[in-house]
């Protein structure tokens, strides 16, 4: 593994063993933004940003306790959809189309108005990227929120809920039908939510400090209602740990934790843009970030269609939070990263969107514009270690280091060998 800890990283310990701070040069415009603007954080904040697992950015700021265990809202839901790709990549009977009814009676059973079926054909896609047409968390009652109760009988209760729309028409935001997927899923591995997502991912990330009992009250931890769209707490460490495996597509600590196919089912455009937005939390930061209220839906996560790439597919998304925490993937720069903070905040908006939450809008428009600027995409499979955008010793050293494998292949005959070496020597140099 790559260590960016170099005379070209500044680096100190600070705090509490473990608070390393890391601020790579390129990435000093952001640590100024920070720094200058407390009004946006106004609990504190963390800054961490991995590239290919390595940290080239981790810093916090304002006071922030970063050994907190704090909620991330809606940063929660790719963390569930990961969970439940892996099981969809894993499992014969499990698929991006496989019915929720499949699993939960009583959304085979639900009728709508007019008698008929209305629920029956929900998919687990359709689940995770707010096109089941099932109501907002704003409208009504929330069952998958209620930590008193079970899940199966808050699956219940939302298999009574009225539909705003037809199944898949639109993207509508809210996370009840997460919470049945969940129980789907859970179901079909023979399982509860809480025991399949520990054993997938945080056990395996060491994640913790990390659990779905963010707002149950404490005689009641841990939960049998797991709210797999928004009830995870969990520390800056322990995030990052999540992080640092996405950046290493899959891998953490030298072991693959989740399959590529599985994040390939996370990365893909569910709504497309034949799809209406009709509800979208990205609204009300369309005034400062352009474009904002046309993010599309991964699964449980948005994603910027103006960085999908015909070929290659979606290239960058994000799982934001209500309460600021805005944690995100940027194929191009092979990096990920998370402002982590809670700052249950609202500012009014100048546009038509409502009230937002101020760290977010400071991520959406200040620190992802900086980063962006600041980082060069990959320009090619030549170019396979950082520094990004130059074909140099470096790469040809990695090549050299997977010489008779496969993982380093350039020419896709699976085996690194001469004419891989050819292609690198004949992109050396810049990227153009």
């Amino acid at each position: 593994m790559r260590t960016f800890a170099t005379a070209a990283v500044m680096a100190t310990m600070a705090g509490a063993a473990g608070a390393l701070t890391v601020v790579d040069p390129r990435l000093e415009a952001v640590d100024e933004w920070i720094e200058t603007n407390p009004a946006f954080f106004p609990n504190g904040v963390g800054l961490v940003i991995l590239q290919d697992g390595d940290p080239i950015f981790r810093k916090t700021y304002h006071g922030f306790d970063e050994s907190a265990a704090i909620p991330i809202a809606s940063s929660t839901k790719w963390i569930s959809g990961l969970a439940i790709a892996e099981a969809i990549v894993d499992r014969a009977d499990l698929a991006t189309g496989t019915r929720i009814s499949e699993f939960v009676p009583s959304f085979f059973e639900s009728v709508g108005a007019d008698g008929a079926p209305d629920k029956r054909e929900i998919t687990l896609a359709q689940a995770f990227a707010h096109l089941s047409g099932l109501p907002s968390d704003e409208d009504g009652a929330t069952p998958h929120r209620d930590w008193a109760t079970t899940h199966e009988a808050a699956v219940d209760a939302i298999a009574e809920a009225t539909l705003i729309g037809p199944v898949g028409g639109q993207l509508f935001y809210g996370g009840m039908g997460m919470s049945a997927a969940a129980l789907a899923v859970a179901t079909a591995l023979g399982t509860d939510w809480t025991s399949y997502a520990e054993a997938t991912l945080f056990a395996p990330l060491g994640m913790t400090s990390t659990d779905y009992d963010a707002f149950t009250d404490e005689a009641f931890i841990p939960t049998e209602n797991p709210n797999a769209a928004g009830s995870i707490r969990t520390t800056l460490d322990d995030y990052t740990a999540f992080l640092s495996m996405l950046s290493q597509d899959g891998i953490s600590s030298g072991r693959r934790v989740i399959s590529s196919e599985a994040i390939d089912v996370m990365l893909t455009d569910y709504a497309g843009a034949a799809i209406a937005i009709e509800r979208t939390p990205y609204a009300a930061y369309e005034a400062f970030a352009p474009g904002a209220s046309a993010f599309r839906t991964g699964f449980g996560c948005f994603i910027d269609p103006a960085r999908i790439d015909p070929e290659l597919g979606v290239r960058w998304a994000t799982s934001a939070g209500a309460f600021g925490t805005n944690a995100f993937i940027d194929l191009d720069r092979r990096i990920t990263g998370v402002l982590f903070t809670e700052n249950r905040e609202r500012w009014p908006s100048p546009g038509a969107g409502g009230a937002y939450n101020p760290s977010t809008r400071a991520f959406l428009a200040e620190i992802r514009p900086r980063i962006e600027a600041a980082l060069p995409e990959w320009c090619g499979p030549a170019d396979l270690v950082a520094p990004a955008g130059l074909v140099g010793a470096g790469d040809l050293a990695a090549l050299i280091g997977g010489w008779g494998g496969s993982e380093r292949d350039l020419d896709g005959d699976g085996v690194v060998g001469a004419a891989d070496l050819a292609l690198l020597i004949g992109s050396w140099g810049a990227c153009p």
